[in-house]
Formats: C-alpha cells, structure tokens, sequence
C-alpha cells in the first residue's frame, strides 16, 4: 500500500498472497483476512476490479462463520461499502455501509477504527442533527483509539467543516477546514492518499469559503503529491482538477477553468473509461461555466448529458434530478427552445413542490421566474400568474 507507484512490486507481491490464500481452505478466518487485506490494497491502487471479487469473498466467508454481531462482518461490510463507493455504485455502498453502522452499533461497548468510520462515512451524506452527532462520536471515538494528531481525527474535523458549511455556519466551518489543514501539512514527506485526500477535501471547503487563494494553493499541493503517488492517471488526479477548475471558474478566469475541465475529463477517461459516474460533476460544472459566460450552446450538451446520466441512477423524484432539468430548462430558453425548456421546468417545480422542506423555497423561485420569462417570450404571461398563485397555496 505504500509503494508509491511501484505497481508492478505491489501486484507481484498481491498475486503470490492471493495465490497462498486460495489454499486456505481449511483456515477460512485466516483465508478471509489475506482476502480482505488484498482487497484493500488493490483498491488503494486504484485496481477496483481486482478488489471488487476479494473484498466480495471475505465478507461471503465471514457470514458463513461468524454471527451477525461479529466485529469481522461488520468490518467486511465496510471494505466492501468503500470499495463499492469508488466503483460508483453509490445505491448498493450506501446499504452496506448503513449495516456496518448498525452491526457495530449492536456489539455492546464495540469501539473500532471502522465503526468510527462507519459512522463517519454514514454521516456525510446527510445534514441533519443526527449528522452531527455521528461526526462527533466519530471524532471522540478516534482520538480515544488513535490520538490526536491521526489523519482520521484529521478526516473528522474537515468533515465537520462540511457540516458547517451546509448550516451556513462559516466561522465554525472555517475553524475546522483549518483544524484538518493544519494537521495534515505537519506530516511533511509523509503523505499518504488519506492525508492528500483531505488536502483536497479542504481545499474544496476553502473555495466555497471564497478563500480562492488559499485553496488553489491547497489542491495544487494535493495534485503534485497525487502525482507523485500514482504511477498514471487516476480518478483523484481528475478530480482534483476539476476542483482546480471551480476555482478558477469562480475566479472569472475561464480560460484556465475550461483548460483544466478538459484535463480532468481526460484523466478521467484514461483512469476509469467513458462512463465513470464522476463524469458527471466534471461536466456539471463545466457546463454552469459556460452559462455563466453566457455560452449557452457549449453549455446544453453537457447539461443533457448530466441529466441523463442522473436518470439512468436516480429514481424520477430525486433532488438531483430536479436541479438538472431547471438548469438544463433555463439554459434552453437562452436558446429559445421554450416549449422543451417548459416541459423540463414544469416536472423541476413539480418535484420540488413534493418536499416538505423550506430548503427547496429558492429553487422554486428560481423555476417560477423561468417560466415566467418563458411565457412571457410566447406571449402567456397570464399562465405565469396562475403558477405563481399555485406555487403559493402549496406553501401555505
């Protein structure tokens, strides 16, 4: 895992440990181990594939010996969900890490590495107060376990500052993105792709913060060292491009921002194929670039293609989904297409209106105002009007 590119010892080495553990048989706990360990290892390298179907038997092998309550299965679960989630397969790593998180929860006084980044990683994909609470248990669970100074005490307070950052809270979001900065730029020559990771995670943080030097210097830091840890193109090369390239888009230097979009679409393609799903936030956000500059016939085929790549994953009602057809709806009426630009607008409100959530209050807005200069520019103002009383009796 620490080769630092040097593929070609680490796969030789991974074979002839695959090769020992196929002969196993009769020591299934020692068998499942060396598979989950290869796994993990394979996936560090960036070979999913490779560790998809050695992360797929350990966990097979583990049910068959231990309990659900066993620590190893949840372990395996876990691996598996991380595995899963670099795949792109975000549904199916999302169960298994749900039932890591509560296979721990049900060990009575368990306290582990991994079901502190169970609940970490749980955690992340929501904002509620329950979020807050898991990210805090994590945090106290690994300065119990690891110290103070660990990447994943690192890894915990950056995911706090994303936290903050959603509530709108920026001072505490600020203090944490520097709490997780400071302690990983003390690791020097010792950088591993978790402490590069949270490089980039924090300077993502930094941008929407609006501290566009400070986190361009941070992802050009985490990209030299990705480079020096990958022997080629990787997935986190791309998208640490591609956050290059937000802040050179918010930045108003497009020129760099369009150069940079391309490079991260291209690495992409040579690490992980045509159809990676992390295709689809490199082109989103090269897309609202091209919108914001007013290019907006650069920006629809890009903006098709994200909305049909959230289709093909999404179930029809999904958040995600609704952004898509709002933007891809007002970049059409730019182009004067009104009467697909309203179909797609009508299904966004109609999806928004669904949530009982004030969090969805402004992109009605910004779908009602839509409309309205769609009618207006086919001579249907009134029809504006009546959206907006219905709009409105939705809410009250």
């Amino acid at each position: 895992a620490q080769s630092r590119g040097s593929l070609l010892t680490a796969n030789d080495l991974l074979k002839r440990g695959i090769e020992q553990a196929e002969t196993l048989s009769d020591q299934p706990e020692i068998q499942a181990e060396m598979f989950d360990v290869a796994g993990t290892v394979y996936r560090n390298l960036g070979e999913y594939k490779r560790a998809l179907p050695l992360a797929e038997r350990a966990l097979e092998i583990r049910n068959s010996l231990f309990p659900d309550t066993h620590p190893d299965v949840a372990k395996s679960h876990f691996n598996l969900a991380n595995l899963l989630h670099d795949l792109g397969e975000y549904r199916r790593a999302y169960e298994h890490y749900t039932t890591a998180a509560d296979l721990f929860n049900s060990i009575p006084g368990h306290v582990s590495q991994e079901y502190a980044t169970s609940l970490h990683n749980f955690a992340i994909t929501r904002h509620d107060h329950l979020a807050y609470d898991e990210l805090r248990k994590a945090l106290q669970m690994r300065i119990g376990l690891l110290g103070p100074d660990h990447p994943d005490v690192a890894e915990s307070y950056l995911a706090l500052g994303h936290y903050y950052l959603h509530q709108d809270d920026m001072e505490n979001a600020e203090n944490h993105f520097t709490k997780a900065l400071n302690q990983v730029q003390h690791y020097d020559q010792q950088h591993t792709l978790q402490t590069v990771g949270i490089l980039h995670d924090t300077g993502s943080g930094l941008r929407v913060l609006g501290d566009y030097d400070q986190a361009q210097s941070v992802l050009q830091e985490a990209l030299f060292l990705y480079n020096s840890l990958y022997d080629g193109p990787h997935t986190h090369i791309a998208m640490v491009k591609k956050s290059l390239a937000d802040v050179y888009r918010d930045k108003k230097d497009f020129r760099n921002a369009e150069a940079h979009y391309e490079k991260a679409i291209a690495v992409l393609h040579d690490a992980a194929g045509e159809h990676h799903p992390l295709r689809r936030p490199i082109l989103q956000s090269q897309a609202s670039m091209y919108s914001e500059m007013g290019k907006h016939e650069k920006a629809e085929p890009l903006l098709r293609e994200v909305l049909s790549l959230l289709e093909s994953v999404l179930h029809e009602d999904h958040p995600r989904i609704a952004h898509a057809r709002k933007e891809l709806g007002t970049c059409l009426i730019y182009l004067n297409q009104l009467k697909e630009a309203e179909n797609l607008l009508l299904k966004s409100l109609e999806t928004y209106i669904s949530f009982d959530s004030d969090d969805y209050e402004p992109y009605k807005k910004q779908v009602l105002d839509m409309l309205a200069e769609s009618y207006k520019m086919q001579g249907k103002e009134g029809k504006a009007f009546l959206d907006s009383l219905t709009i409105l009796s939705f809410r009250d």
